[in-house]
């Protein structure tokens, strides 16, 4: 095991994650997510984005502006109702670069698949 095999793990578990909260969020609503707008420093690494947008399954766009507070603030004031639209949020902050997913969806649900069930391996794990 080297540093490059921690790091894609911590990326993949990153991705995983999101992925498992997107499938979860359809099978509890009935409501598929038609993509995902991605924030934080982890927007940076193009790998991480490609896999997240495979892996959901859906378009991953970045914003102009990727630092959460500022997208938590906006979320903030269109709960509010302080005058921001879902819409309006797409014109002061707009996509400049969108990744498309690339993987099959066979191969998409195999891969959350084994991550499950290896997390499910892992709990009451007692060493």
């Amino acid at each position: 095991t080297t540093k490059a095999h921690i790091v894609r793990a911590v990326l993949e578990s990153s991705a995983l994650q999101v992925a498992n909260c997107c499938r979860m969020m359809k099978r509890v609503s009935g409501i598929a997510p038609n993509g995902i707008t991605a924030m934080g420093g982890m927007t940076a690494n193009g790998f991480l984005m490609q896999l997240q947008a495979d892996l959901c399954g859906m378009p991953v766009r970045l914003p102009a502006q990727t630092e959460p507070c500022y997208g938590a603030a906006c979320m903030a004031l269109t709960g509010i109702g302080a005058g921001l639209s879902l819409d309006s949020l797409k014109v002061i902050n707009p996509a400049v670069r969108v990744y498309q997913p690339s993987m099959d969806e066979a191969e998409r649900e195999g891969m959350i698949d084994a991550w499950l069930r290896a997390v499910e391996r892992t709990l009451n794990w007692q060493g």
